[in-house]
């Protein structure tokens, strides 16, 4: 078996396959999207519910419980956020947000995405005797 890594589609995302990213070990594996550094709470405004340490989102001033209005002058919606994971890792988003009741703007430059999540192969150039060994634990010809 060999340990693989890929960048997490989304925040559901439990791993287990190869899903959209190229296979490849730690570190060589092909990034597809970018991280604000953050996740949003469930509900219809773009909460901020997770802040991660030394993320884009840290780094550009923001904090759990944040209120994101707009990103570079449009309504900022879960749905918007998403599809912006799209851009490049260095692009600088112009972030609009309320802090209780204070409205600020801050500038947020998106970073790639974290080789976060795993799944296993078969090792298919294996030894005989591993391959045995792997045939008597989960069954032929897997």
């Amino acid at each position: 078996m060999t340990l693989r890594f890929r960048a997490a589609r989304n925040a559901s995302d439990q791993g287990g396959d190869a899903g959209a990213s190229v296979a490849g070990d730690a570190g060589t594996a092909k990034r597809e999207q970018t991280t604000f550094g953050f996740d949003l709470a469930a509900g219809a405004e773009p909460r901020l519910q997770h802040v991660y340490t030394g993320g884009p989102a840290e780094r550009a001033g923001l904090a759990a419980g944040d209120v994101m209005v707009a990103i570079d002058g449009l309504r900022a919606t879960a749905a918007s956020i998403e599809a912006l994971r799209e851009q490049h890792a260095g692009a600088t988003l112009a972030i609009h947000a309320f802090r209780r009741d204070d409205f600020f703007t801050v500038d947020l430059t998106l970073a790639e995405a974290p080789l976060d999540t795993c799944w296993l192969e078969l090792d298919e150039a294996a030894s005989a005797e591993a391959k045995a060994r792997r045939d008597a634990w989960l069954g032929p010809g897997a």
